[in-house]
């Protein structure tokens, strides 16, 4: 599970998928509105495309590059200037 976590917060700024960095915001989010886990995923995904983004995964943590770029990345700096992970 950490995988998934590490591609969406950090791995997927390098890799140019900047609209999966919304996806544990909008789960936490809608926990916090009372829906339960298997809602909070449902709407958390909304719009994802769960083959577009199975590729993007495997993509990044096979490209070595990728993963060391990410390893390296101040995830603080990259969030604070993500008009995507901000926006309501």
């Amino acid at each position: 599970m950490w995988g998934v976590m590490y591609y969406l917060m950090k791995g997927s700024i390098i890799s140019g998928n900047m609209e999966y960095t919304k996806i544990p915001q909008e789960y936490f989010k809608a926990i916090e509105s009372g829906f339960n886990p298997e809602e909070a995923t449902r709407i958390a995904w909304e719009g994802i495309d769960r083959f577009k983004f199975n590729y993007d995964f495997i993509s990044f943590w096979t490209n070595k590059l990728q993963v060391a770029k990410a390893n390296r990345q101040d995830i603080a700096e990259e969030l604070e200037n993500s008009e995507l992970l901000f926006s309501n």
